[in-house]
């Protein structure tokens, strides 16, 4: 079984379990809430046999213990039944967890928790953070700004693979400036761009002109487009040649984020909300565009490779970031 197909099997589970999550979180619940109810139903049953049967006994009525003696030697088959549903009931929930994808995934030994999280747009930062403050996780914010490498300090880097990040920038941006309006005006240059090229395969079949050099509208700081900018090697570029390994407590992919959560903090996560904004937009990307943005993006590959070099990723998690 080759490591894409286990990707794709893995991120098809999640899927699943996503709707599955409430469900089983609830009906759990009620199960064990019933069970208690009926292991105190059969205890209390046996202690009414035992009662009904000292009365009858002590009084000597033989007719009434003749009446009762039918219900005293029904009762038990009263207990297997109650015994058979809650055996049943077991079982589904035994079921329910095994087809649970995050039960497959090894936790870590103790959830990470006061370290510095490195935020890079647009790879589902936002929802990190919801999650974090949620489950009460301790650390400092690196987002949009540049920042210094302390060798005292622990990191997470939750990262992306490159054009997708690309495409996630752009249309974000688009939903903002263009379709919103929320902030059609936030950036000098950027409603106009986007404007201009209104879709991402335009936009990336114009990086670069005939002879191959970079048109003008992609020579920075002429022109703006938020979390394009602000790339991967933006974060990362200096950061990785002066960072001890030991110091980076993991590497979150946006494209296995709610399995990497689970992994190191031992919580499930929601989906990544910002990205539901640029689900309708066309992502079509001609083999031209794919090629310039590979070029394009040639420094944010450099530090995917960096981090598999300094064995920061496996091999699985390289592909995916690699493509």
């Amino acid at each position: 079984m080759n490591s894409s197909y286990l990707i794709r099997l893995n991120h098809l589970k999640s899927l699943v379990y996503l709707n599955q999550n409430n469900f089983i979180h609830n009906h759990n619940k009620n199960i064990q809430r019933k069970k208690k109810l009926q292991q105190i139903k059969l205890k209390q049953i046996k202690q009414k046999q035992l009662k009904k049967q000292k009365e009858l006994e002590k009084k000597g009525l033989e007719n009434n213990l003749n009446i009762h003696h039918e219900f005293i030697s029904n009762t038990p088959n009263i207990n297997n039944v109650l015994i058979e549903n809650i055996k049943n009931n077991l079982n589904h929930i035994n079921q329910t967890e095994n087809n649970n994808p995050l039960n497959l995934i090894q936790k870590t030994n103790k959830p990470l928790n006061h370290f510095d999280f490195i935020h890079i747009g647009k790879c589902g930062g936002t929802t990190l953070l919801k999650e974090f403050k949620k489950n009460k996780i301790s650390f400092r914010h690196i987002h949009i700004n540049k920042f210094q490498y302390n060798p005292k300090s622990s990191y997470l880097i939750v990262i992306r693979n490159p054009i997708k990040r690309f495409v996630s920038a752009f249309y974000w941006r688009y939903y903002k400036v263009v379709d919103s309006k929320e902030q059609e005006f936030s950036f000098k240059g950027e409603k106009g761009l986007l404007l201009k090229y209104k879709t991402i395969n335009n936009y990336a079949e114009n990086i670069y002109n005939e002879e191959g050099k970079l048109n003008n509208d992609f020579i920075l700081p002429r022109k703006y487009i938020r979390h394009i900018v602000e790339d991967i090697h933006f974060y990362l570029g200096d950061f990785l040649n002066k960072v001890n390994p030991k110091n980076i407590k993991a590497v979150l992919l946006t494209e296995n984020l709610k399995n990497d959560v689970y992994k190191y903090f031992h919580f499930e996560c929601s989906s990544n909300e910002n990205d539901m904004n640029s689900k309708n937009y066309d992502k079509f990307l001609s083999e031209k565009a794919y090629n310039n943005l590979k070029k394009f993006l040639a420094k944010d590959y450099k530090c995917i490779d960096k981090l598999y070099k300094l064995k920061l990723i496996n091999d699985d998690q390289y592909k995916i970031l690699s493509k």
